[in-house]
Parts: C-alpha cells; sequence; structure tokens
C-alpha cells in the first residue's frame, strides 16, 4: 500500500473508507509524501478481502469527498469482480477434479476390462496353441511331403489368429495421450470391439446383427471410444445373461 500503512491498516482494521489531504504517515528517507490520498476497503459478503489505494502527487489538486463517494461506488462493482473471479477459479478447479476423477475411473473400468478379457483371450490363444501342438505332432510322423506343408499352412494360420488376438488387447490396453482426437471411422472402432467380446468368449452364444449405413466418421480418441463400444455390448451381454441377440446399426444423419 505505497508507503501509507497507517492509512491502510485502519481502512482494513476498521472498515472505514479513508480520505486524506497532506497525511502525516512517516514516509521512506528520500522519498516524496504524496498530495492526497483514497482508501477504500473492497467487502465481499461482510469481509474486508481487498483495498483500493489510490495517491496522487504533492502539490497536484487533492482528492475530495466526491471523489472518495465515486470511488466507494465503484468498490462495490470490483469487489463483485473479484467474488465472481474467485467463484470462476473455484468452479474451474471443481471442473479438474471431476475430470481427474473420471480420468482414474475410465484407466480403473479399463484395467478391470483388461482382466476380464485376460481371461477369455488365454482361454482362446491356449486353444489354438493347443491345435498348432497337435498338428506339430502330426507331422513329425507324416512322410507325405505335401501333407506335411498343409499342415504347416495351418500352424501359420493359427499363429496368426493368436498375433491378431494380442494385437487387439495391445491396442485395448493402450493409453492415448489426454486429448488427442483424430477421425474415426466409427465402424472399424466397432469391429475392434466386437472382435476383443469375441476373443473374450463373451458373444459365444449371442448373435450379433449389424447394420451398416454410410460411413461415419467422427473426431474422436479411438482408444476410448473402442473402450465404450466393448462396456456396452459387455453390458448387454450381462443384461441377457450370455444369451440373445444384439441389434447394431450405424450411420450419418442428414
Amino acid at each position: 500500500y505505497a508507503y501509507l500503512e497507517g492509512l491502510a491498516n485502519k481502512a482494513v482494521g476498521q472498515q472505514v473508507c479513508i480520505a486524506a489531504y497532506n497525511p502525516d504517515d512517516e514516509v521512506p528517507e528520500g522519498a516524496e509524501p504524496p498530495g492526497s490520498v483514497l482508501v477504500v476497503p473492497l467487502w465481499v459478503h461482510e469481509s474486508v478481502e481487498g483495498l483500493i489505494y489510490l495517491e496522487n502527487e504533492f502539490g497536484e489538486k487533492p482528492y475530495t469527498e466526491t471523489d472518495l463517494d465515486l470511488l466507494i461506488a465503484m468498490a462495490g462493482t470490483i469487489a463483485s469482480a473479484v467474488q465472481n473471479a474467485r467463484l470462476h477459479i473455484k468452479v474451474l478447479e471443481a471442473l479438474e477434479r471431476i475430470n481427474e476423477q473420471q480420468r482414474e475411473l475410465l484407466q480403473s473400468e479399463k484395467r478391470a476390462g483388461i482382466g476380464t478379457l485376460a481371461a477369455g483371450v488365454a482361454h482362446e490363444i491356449n486353444n489354438q496353441l493347443a491345435a498348432v501342438m497337435g498338428i506339430a505332432e502330426a507331422i513329425q510322423q507324416a512322410g507325405d511331403v505335401e501333407k506335411t506343408r498343409n499342415m504347416g499352412k495351418e500352424i501359420v494360420s493359427f499363429m496368426e489368429s493368436v498375433s491378431n488376438i494380442t494385437r487387439d488387447l495391445q491396442n485395448y490396453a493402450r493409453i492415448a495421450p489426454e486429448g488427442e482426437t483424430e477421425p474415426v471411422v466409427i465402424e472399424e472402432v466397432l469391429d475392434d470391439a466386437l472382435r476383443l467380446a469375441g476373443h473374450a468368449g463373451l458373444l459365444k452364444k449371442i448373435n450379433v446383427n449389424r447394420t451398416k449405413g454410410q460411413t461415419t466418421y467422427i473426431m474422436a480418441e479411438s482408444s476410448r471410444l473402442r473402450q465404450i463400444f466393448l462396456n456396452l455390448i459387455n453390458n448387454a451381454v450381462q443384461a441377457m445373461e450370455g444369451v440373445g441377440q444384439i441389434n447394431i446399426s450405424t450411420g450419418m444423419n442428414d
């Protein structure tokens, strides 16, 4: 409050507005005393939250009571602006906390979803590997080169299936940078989610009826959209107790 500490403390402590002409407060060595001073507390809900302090140079026209009245009138508007700014900051902080909780919940759901998927995927991979081992044993006993070549192709096919399963699971588990959106084809992301659901054994007794319209593009985070679709599919399967039909249609509205 410049160097008129006494006036500032009085305005805050006693909650009074002050118009002082040639005040006698002690000033720092070498400094010129001001000509006059206006001091007005900022009231927010009947408490002082700040201070408006104006001074002019010595020899200038001194502030008057009329100037003080004008500043008091302005102080009400300024105090409201200060309060609104604080409320705005609190709202932004609350929104950030909500967003952080949503991100944590999203990751928690994803981890839980990965656990559910992993059990089904492990079973599917074990089936593929068991088939590969059976073919490998048959190759050891095969004497026909052509038959051996065909069984080798079957092994390659099974291993490609395993690779696709693990790739789909890795894509699902991947955490995209926050806020990075890109053009996404909804049908492709939905196909990924359905493949994951199939790998996990969620659709064993479920008939999926797909209706595809015009290719649908949106700006989105593909990994999060994939998780949303997978959650919806899983919820539908649970609601039907694992047996029934899921109808899915996609398209653009004109």
